[in-house]
């Protein structure tokens, strides 16, 4: 059995998961797709990977930063 690891927004996508995104603060949840988070980013010329795509992502809800990631 093998493990699947997902460390970017193209991995995500190529295996069909969503991105998905908690708020800390408010403990919204959201699901995301991949592709478009993948546009966003590269239209302003930011990483892909999970880690540094999540220090720009933002709650809807409360406007929080600190938020919480992975496959979904």
């Amino acid at each position: 059995m093998s493990s699947i690891r997902c460390d970017s927004l193209s991995d995500l996508a190529r295996h069909g998961y969503r991105l998905r995104v908690e708020c800390q603060a408010c403990h919204h949840r959201a699901l995301l797709d991949p592709l478009v988070v993948m546009l966003h980013s590269h239209k302003r010329g930011r990483s892909l990977e999970l880690d540094k795509v999540a220090h720009h992502l933002r709650c809807s809800e409360c406007d929080g930063r600190e938020v919480t990631r992975g496959p979904g």
